[in-house]
């Protein structure tokens, strides 16, 4: 099954003039919270200071909190 994130790279390959205008509907908060499955748990905290056990334990708020300053 091919992924949105595929998709797009398939069909901008090639074709420089290839533009995405909805790329905000690419993330929601399923898509975020398995690339936050997908962070390595043994790295250092981001630049926010929030290490990534922090920031799970509170996943579904945080997710949504994301998205909400990503619309704004």
């Amino acid at each position: 099954m091919e992924t949105k994130l595929e998709s797009l790279k398939r069909r901008s390959d090639g074709n420089p003039k290839y533009r995405c205008m909805c790329l905000m509907s690419m993330f929601t908060e399923e898509y975020l919270k398995g690339c936050y499955r997908e962070l390595k748990k043994d790295k250092a905290s981001g630049i926010d200071g929030v290490s990534v056990e922090e920031y799970g334990t509170k996943l579904e708020e945080n997710v949504k909190g994301l998205i909400e300053r990503m619309k704004a």
